[in-house]
């Protein structure tokens, strides 16, 4: 299986990529720029792992709890 997964609940974003058992993982302490880095980290970690968006079986995201910012930036990716 073939899966994002995003956690952008806090200051710190988590970000995992994985293709069959070959796991990319990015964890980023960003403060207040989750919107400048969550989209660069997503396209880092589905890059690293050899993924397309057409590839992914399932993408998981935080619901919380969290920042309403954090979560929102989250979902909407």
């Amino acid at each position: 299986m073939n899966a994002l997964a995003i956690d952008c609940a806090v200051s710190k974003i988590t970000v995992a990529a994985k293709k069959e058992n070959n796991l990319i993982k990015l964890t980023l302490d960003v403060g207040i720029k989750q919107s400048e880095k969550l989209l660069p980290a997503v396209d880092y970690v589905m890059k690293e792992a050899g993924l397309k968006a057409a590839d992914l079986d399932y993408t998981a995201c935080t619901s919380g709890p969290g920042t309403f910012t954090g979560l929102r930036l989250g979902m909407s990716t």
